[in-house]
C-alpha cells in the first residue's frame, strides 16, 4: 500500500524504498526577487486604474483555453451594480453593458466555463448568478434564489460546467446549491452553525468541497466534502487551522488534495498559514505564520505543477499593499517584491493563465479606488 506523504507541493514524484510516494517540488524560475531571471517583475496589465471611477469587490478569472482575463467588480459609476471587463487587444473593455445587475450588489465572484462564457455570482442581498451569452447578460435560474440574505459567498464551475454557489445565510449555516439547468437546488443539508468566511472548490469528480470558519469549533476552520449523498468532514472539525480562522481560501490540487489558507488567530497578529490534509490529519505547508502581517482577502490557487500560490492584502506596517507568496524549496517565498502594488489595495484576487503566469487584481487606492491588474513575468 502506498501512502501519500507531502514533503513539498509539486508535480514531480518519487517512490521511496518502503513504497511511500514523495511529492517533490519542480523548480519554478522567477519566483523571488534576487532569484531566477533578473528581468522578471510585476507590471500592470493595461493601464493602472482602468475603470471610470471607484469600485469594490474585485474578482479575477482567466479563460483556460485562450488566456483571456476577465474582472468583475461593484461599479461606482453604475450605482454599485456589477460590471465585467475583459482584456483584449491590449485594452480593458466592458463585456456587455456596464452595471448589468438589477441594483447594487457585492461579494462578486467570477468563473469562465469551457466555452469561454463568463459567469458572475453576487449578493443583492440574496444570492444571484448571471452569465454573458447571446450578446447580453442573463440570469442563471431565478434571481435572488437563496431563501435568505447572505453574508458570505463563493462560486465555482465544475469540470462539466455545472455552476455551484456556497454561502452563509441568516441562519448562520453554510448552504451549497447547484444549477440543474432549470433551477437552483440545495446540495445535501446545510452544515455548520455560526459560520463565516466560506470558500468553495470542486474536485475532479465534480463534487463540491467547502471550507469555513466554524463557530462550533471556536472559529477554527472546518473543511467538508460532498460524497454525492452527504457532507462529510475532512479530518476533524476545526482542524484545518490552529486557531480562529478568517480570510479563508480553499483549493484542491490535481489529485484532489485539499489546501486551506487563512489568517490564523493562534499566531501573533493572525499571520497567514496554509494547511494540507494528508494521512488523516491537517499539517502545515512550510512554516506557520509566513506573512509579514495579518492577511486580508486571501486568494489561493494551486498551479498545475502543484505549487500553491497565495495572494493577500499585506497589513504589515499599516499600508496594506498586495503580496503574492509561493511555496518553493521547502519554504514560502515572495513572488517578486513583498507589497508589490504601488500602495494600499483591497480585495485581492489571484488567477493563473494556462502557462502558470500569476495575475493579481485589486481595488487600487493609489489609483483613486479604481481596479488594477498586475502580472509577474
Amino acid at each position: 500500500m502506498r501512502i501519500p506523504v507531502l514533503l513539498l507541493a509539486g508535480a514531480l514524484t518519487a517512490t521511496c524504498m518502503s513504497g511511500c510516494k514523495l511529492f517533490l517540488f519542480s523548480a519554478f524560475p522567477d519566483v523571488s526577487s534576487g532569484t531566477g531571471k533578473p528581468t522578471a517583475r510585476w507590471s500592470f496589465v493595461g493601464t493602472e486604474g482602468f475603470s471610470t471611477t471607484n469600485v469594490a469587490y474585485t474578482a479575477l478569472a482567466v479563460d483556460k483555453a485562450t488566456g483571456t482575463l476577465f474582472i468583475t467588480f461593484e461599479d461606482g459609476a453604475a450605482g454599485a451594480a456589477a460590471t465585467v471587463m475583459s482584456f483584449l487587444g491590449g485594452a480593458w473593455t466592458v463585456v456587455g453593458s456596464r452595471g448589468f445587475s438589477a441594483g447594487s450588489e457585492g461579494m462578486n465572484c467570477i468563473a469562465i466555463d469551457s466555452t469561454g462564457t463568463p459567469y458572475v455570482a453576487f449578493n443583492s442581498p440574496k444570492a444571484n448568478v448571471m452569465k454573458y451569452a447571446g450578446g447580453a447578460w442573463q440570469q442563471v435560474g431565478a434571481s435572488d434564489f437563496s431563501a435568505n440574505s447572505i453574508s458570505s459567498l463563493a462560486f465555482a464551475l465544475a469540470g462539466n460546467d455545472l455552476p455551484y454557489v456556497a454561502y452563509v445565510d441568516t441562519t448562520g449555516q453554510v448552504i451549497v446549491e447547484s444549477f440543474n439547468g432549470t433551477a437552483w437546488t440545495q446540495v445535501g443539508s446545510a452544515v455548520g452553525s455560526n459560520t463565516s468566511w466560506v470558500s468553495l472548490a470542486i474536485d475532479s469528480t465534480n463534487n463540491p468541497w467547502v471550507g469555513f470558519s466554524d463557530g462550533n469549533q471556536g472559529g477554527n476552520a472546518t473543511v467538508m466534502s460532498y460524497s454525492g449523498t452527504s457532507w462529510n468532514p475532512v479530518g476533524s472539525a476545526g482542524a484545518a487551522s490552529s486557531g480562529a480562522a478568517s480570510s479563508i481560501s480553499l483549493a484542491l490540487d490535481s489529485g484532489n488534495h485539499p489546501f486551506l489558507a487563512c489568517s490564523d488567530a493562534s499566531l501573533p497578529g493572525g499571520l497567514a498559514t496554509v494547511k494540507f490534509f494528508q494521512a488523516g490529519s491537517w499539517v502545515n505547508v512550510g512554516g506557520a505564520g509566513f506573512s509579514r502581517g495579518a492577511p486580508r482577502s486571501t486568494s489561493m490557487v494551486i498551479a498545475p505543477s502543484g505549487v500553491p500560490y497565495v495572494a493577500y492584502v499585506d497589513t504589515s506596517g499599516g499600508v496594506g499593499p498586495a503580496t503574492l507568496m509561493a511555496f518553493m524549496g521547502g519554504s514560502w517565498v515572495s513572488v517578486g517584491s513583498p507589497g508589490f502594488s504601488p500602495g494600499s489595495v483591497q480585495t485581492t484576487s489571484l488567477a493563473l493563465d494556462p502557462s502558470g503566469t500569476p495575475y493579481v487584481a485589486f481595488m487600487d487606492v493609489a489609483a483613486g479606488g479604481k481596479p488594477s491588474v498586475m502580472v509577474y513575468r
